[in-house]
């Protein structure tokens, strides 16, 4: 009986000893495990992903997707850990943990900082949107055309910035307007004068295209697109004589100043847009001898004289009037009310005619915005 009963004793000592073995093995040779996008993550409890709530606030919240996220973040090597000291590396879309036995990992991941620019490119230009998130747009209008600098110079463009909130894969389509450098003298149809977003027609001098941010894509004239702008930089008027072009506007664009001498005409110089119709359609410049700068409203063209400048538009800003969803390009419905058809409104905005001090593009300040137009999108939070 006492050899039966230290025969077990034994086996029970090595059984101790196996399992204290067995342990000191695991944990000075962590056993590898990997957790890929196309695994569950939510039914593995080795793992909580953890995502940042607003860029650079340092708060996070517990992430209940089944995949990890693969754009808008990084993953934060400091913070993420386990509570028993484990190992966590994640390259390429997968977590891979030197896991020490049975751990509980938190896998921390940060907002990526994210800004996209858009330069003149004669087409328009799609962002979508990577994550939700609450992005800053901000727009410069292009300036408008002149003869010489000796005799005149155009109107500069607006700049116009403001917040909106805008979910994931929603599309935004971006429309910068051009700078017109060419003057042609002979004034006809047929001559290459012409301005992305500004004007079609040719015009001796014509004034500068507007830079925008639209709902619906379409050739950049065409009505439907046009009305759904939801936030719009105007462009500056033309100028061919003396005297100069009227700048990009906030809720009004600049007048022109400045006329030629004619023996047979009365000339005049172009009024600037309003929040509504003055002498040119719904979102397209007017031909004139000076071409007026394009904006929500284009300007007045300049004949015989400068042209005045376009105006301004944000959803939300005081001010602006915007136009009814069932609105068309002969029968256009003003609301009174600043708020755009589609709901989307911005917050934090800002308008600046292009006679002041603004921001430009490279994050210097400038009097007006000079030559094309330009747009950068930042995400905030």
């Amino acid at each position: 009986m006492k050899t039966k009963f230290s025969f077990l004793n034994a086996i029970l000592v090595v059984f101790i000893l196996l399992t204290i073995m067995i342990i000191i093995y695991q944990y000075n040779h962590p056993i590898t495990k990997i957790i890929s996008n196309e695994d569950e993550i939510k039914s593995n409890n080795l793992i909580s992903m953890m995502l940042e709530e607003e860029l650079g606030s340092g708060k996070y919240r517990e992430n209940t997707s089944q995949t990890f996220p693969s754009t808008g973040y990084h993953f934060n090597e400091q913070k993420s850990g386990c509570e028993q000291g484990s190992k966590i590396i994640f390259a390429e879309g997968k977590v891979k943990i030197n896991a020490k036995g049975s751990d509980k990992c938190y896998v921390y991941f940060d907002r990526d900082p994210f800004t996209i620019e858009y330069d003149y490119s004669g087409a328009y230009e799609t962002f979508i949107v990577p994550i939700d998130g609450v992005y800053k747009i901000e727009l410069w209008g292009a300036s408008g055309g002149f003869r010489s600098k000796t005799i005149a110079d155009s109107g500069h463009g607006a700049y116009v910035k403001g917040n909106i909130k805008l979910e994931k894969d929603e599309e935004l389509f971006i429309y910068v307007g051009e700078y017109p450098s060419y003057y042609s003298g002979n004034c006809l149809a047929t001559n290459p004068n012409t301005a992305f977003n500004g004007i079609k027609i040719g015009s001796c001098t014509s004034g500068g295209g507007a830079t925008d941010a639209r709902l619906t894509e379409g050739e950049w004239d065409n009505f439907d697109s046009l009305k759904s702008r939801i936030m719009v930089a105007a462009g500056g008027g033309a100028a061919s004589y003396e005297g100069s072009g009227g700048y990009g506007g906030e809720l009004v664009g600049g007048d022109g100043e400045g006329t030629g001498q004619y023996p047979d005409i009365v000339p005049y110089a172009g009024k600037g847009g309003t929040q509504k119709s003055l002498a040119s359609t719904f979102g397209v410049a007017e031909k004139n001898t000076c071409s007026s700068g394009n904006g929500y409203y284009a300007g007045q063209g300049g004949y015989g004289g400068n042209a005045g400048g376009g105006s301004s538009f944000i959803s939300g800003y005081p001010g602006c009037d915007a136009i009814a969803e069932n609105s068309t390009k002969t029968n256009i419905i003003h609301t009174g009310e600043p708020y755009h058809y589609s709901g989307k409104v911005f917050t934090d905005f800002e308008m600046l005619a292009g006679n002041k001090t603004m921001p430009s593009p490279d994050g210097q300040t400038e009097i007006g915005h000079e030559g094309n137009g330009y747009a950068k999108i930042t995400l905030v939070k």
